[in-house]
């Protein structure tokens, strides 16, 4: 089984969890996996838009990452931090969404912006169903 797809068991959903580890210190970036795989890297076989994103772990304290996409060419595009993310936000507009993604190889990563020791999990929804 190639490490590069986009979701093994569910080729028409529209939500993928990511799960990030805990970078442990300011400037540290990690690599985050799908929920259900463990997948780390992503081929998009077609275009598609980042509508929302929504966070399913509370942060501990003053807990705040950036949440990007990395390329293979090490071309990264901030997506959110990780406080307009959180469900107890009341502000609609999270980072630079709606975001376009082109097809293409990625990754999801996430920086370290104020420290606190826990990782975060976040459900990021496409406008389409994720497909090969």
């Amino acid at each position: 089984m190639s490490s590069i797809m986009n979701t093994i068991d569910a080729p028409t959903r529209a939500n993928m969890q990511i799960n990030y580890a805990d970078p442990g210190s300011v400037g540290t970036i990690v690599i985050g996996t799908e929920r259900r795989t463990t997948i780390n890297l992503f081929d998009f076989r077609r275009p598609n838009i980042l509508v929302d994103a929504r966070a399913t772990t509370a942060p501990a304290g003053a807990d705040d990452h950036l949440l990007s996409i990395r390329r293979l060419n090490g071309l990264v595009t901030d997506i959110a931090n990780w406080t307009d993310i959180l469900p107890a936000n009341p502000r609609t507009i999270k980072g630079v969404m709606p975001k376009g993604i082109n097809s293409g190889t990625f990754q999801w990563i996430m920086e370290e912006i104020v420290v606190a020791a826990a990782g975060v999990n976040v459900v990021w929804t496409f406008s389409q169903p994720i497909a090969n």
